[in-house]
């Protein structure tokens, strides 16, 4: 597959709003978690930042993981958009990490429980899988596919790890710098012509 030209579109990329699993510290994988009211007022706030920037019912394409807190975030963005909420397509490719064994659990956790994949996974998280989910070389795969792919300007829900991988990959940067960005919820990276800004509602 040929590289993405990050020249030919402009990618809004932003997490869904705070879950209840984020609230507890767990690692939520593939796995359901509905967003708490704080993550519906961040994800009104996406909308909000995206009309300042776009303008009401904006043409541009939205795109969405297909777990639930994602396509809730996106549905409330698009009527701040004044947008029908439901039409936004969905990929696969923008599903959370897979946290394999690890789901469910919380950091301290898994350090107790499974203390020396932990330890390796932490000195190498591009390469060191969790056991029987992803490590961020395998989420990195699927996440230029969905790149390679990108006709036009988009607007993107996803995740944690895949808001990361989004703003890394457009942003050019080295690959070991990747898993270290930060997981803001409430907010939007604008990522246009290899250059990824943060956009806030203040």
């Amino acid at each position: 597959m040929a590289a993405p030209d990050f020249r030919a579109f402009t990618l809004y990329i932003a997490r869904h709003g705070q879950t209840k699993a984020n609230v507890a510290g767990r690692y939520p994988g593939r796995n359901e978690t509905p967003l708490t009211e704080l993550g519906r007022r961040q994800a009104r706030d996406i909308g909000l930042i995206l009309r300042r920037e776009l303008g009401p019912r904006p043409g541009l394409g939205f795109v969405s993981s297909p777990l639930r807190r994602a396509q809730e975030t996106m549905r409330l963005i698009r009527r701040e958009l004044e947008l029908p909420p439901d039409g936004f397509a969905l990929d696969a490719r923008l599903l959370d990490i897979d946290h394999g064994a690890w789901t469910g659990f919380t950091d301290d956790e898994v350090r107790t429980g499974d203390a020396e994949n932990y330890r390796r996974r932490s000195g190498d998280k591009w390469n060191v899988r969790m056991p029987g989910g992803e490590c961020y070389a395998d989420l990195a795969a699927r996440v230029r596919g969905f790149l390679g792919d990108v006709a036009g300007d988009r607007v993107t829900i996803s995740h944690g790890a895949v808001t990361q991988m989004l703003r890394g990959l457009c942003g050019g940067m080295d690959e070991a710098l990747i898993p270290g960005l930060e997981e803001p919820q409430g907010c939007v990276f604008r990522a246009r012509d290899s250059v990824v800004e943060r956009l806030d509602l203040d």
